[in-house]
């Protein structure tokens, strides 16, 4: 679905890639990525944070009591995700990558 859209039932479990780099990143991509992948897949307004925002207060309509919502996240964004997450979700978890780098965060649906 493209974010919510058609969706009129609810799930246990949300996960979510959704497009995280800010355009002011744009010029640092590597040349491999922008040439290939859809930038309508990478590119997010408001520092990268845009969809997570909007994913985040629009998640308890789709979950069930105490269902769970997971994303990946850009370098560097886990305490911003972190604190959009935190008014409607409780037990957030933060995971690594095989590089160290914080790369998925989950929570529960408070209820």
């Amino acid at each position: 679905s493209d974010l919510f859209k058609n969706i009129n039932k609810k799930f246990d479990l949300i996960v979510s890639n959704p497009p995280y780099i800010p355009y002011s990143l744009k010029n640092n991509l590597q040349k491999e990525v922008e040439k290939f992948e859809p930038h309508i897949a990478l590119f997010a307004d408001s520092d990268g944070l845009d969809f997570y925002t909007k994913i985040t207060n629009e998640a308890r309509t789709y979950l069930e009591v105490q269902g769970y919502l997971l994303y990946e996240i850009g370098y560097s964004q886990a305490k911003a995700v972190k604190q959009i997450m935190q008014a409607d979700f409780q037990n957030i978890f933060i995971e690594k990558d095989v590089s160290g780098i914080e790369r998925v965060i989950g929570g529960q649906l408070k209820l």
